[in-house]
């Protein structure tokens, strides 16, 4: 169900096409054996300029109580894995060498069957990050809600006292229609 294009445009006014707040996801199912079974390969667009926002190989694996662990990592060099928006994408293939552990144990995205379809979270209590910038401690939370008609997305950051400083408010969501269901 993961695999496909999704993308906000079709939810945003006929007189906005160039809207900066604009977000493709694209996930390409990848052949990965050495690295999972389930890989795929994840492309944020967003913007008016349609820049690439986020690059990640996700590997998905059942857990022990049958949900699904999404652990992520970044490309060593991301610019050899870019993915032309509207056009079909052939994967370079991906070795163990070519990836920076993204976030580290405590941050796998869990994902749950729910109606028909998934909601995926990373506990800000679990996920905890030190800043490049700041060099603090930060609790990540994301939420991600997947049916076959439509994705929704959303990250917050949380300082060391519990304070939200970064991300959405609760409850809102980037939502993004599937434009496109991959076949494989």
């Amino acid at each position: 169900m993961l695999a496909g294009r999704f993308d906000s445009q079709l939810l945003l006014a006929a007189d906005e096409p160039s809207s900066e707040n604009r977000l493709i996801a694209r996930f390409e199912r990848v052949a990965a054996a050495d690295i999972g079974e389930f890989v795929f390969y994840q492309q944020l667009n967003d913007g008016a300029d349609l820049r690439v926002y986020r690059q990640r190989l996700l590997v998905l694996s059942i857990g022990t109580s049958g949900e699904i662990m999404q652990s992520a990592f970044s490309f060593k060099e991301p610019e050899h894995f870019v993915a032309v928006l509207d056009k079909d994408y052939v994967f370079p293939g991906v070795k163990h060498e070519d990836l920076i552990e993204f976030m580290p144990a405590g941050c796998e995205q869990i994902w749950h069957p729910v109606d028909g379809g998934y909601t995926g979270y990373v506990d800000p209590v679990r996920c905890i990050i030190i800043s490049s910038r700041t060099g603090k401690p930060r609790g990540i939370e994301a939420e991600a809600e997947l049916t076959s008609t439509e994705l929704r997305l959303t990250e917050r950051g949380y300082d060391e006292a519990g304070q939200q400083i970064f991300g959405s408010k609760p409850g809102e969501f980037n939502i993004m229609p599937r434009v496109v269901k991959e076949s494989r």
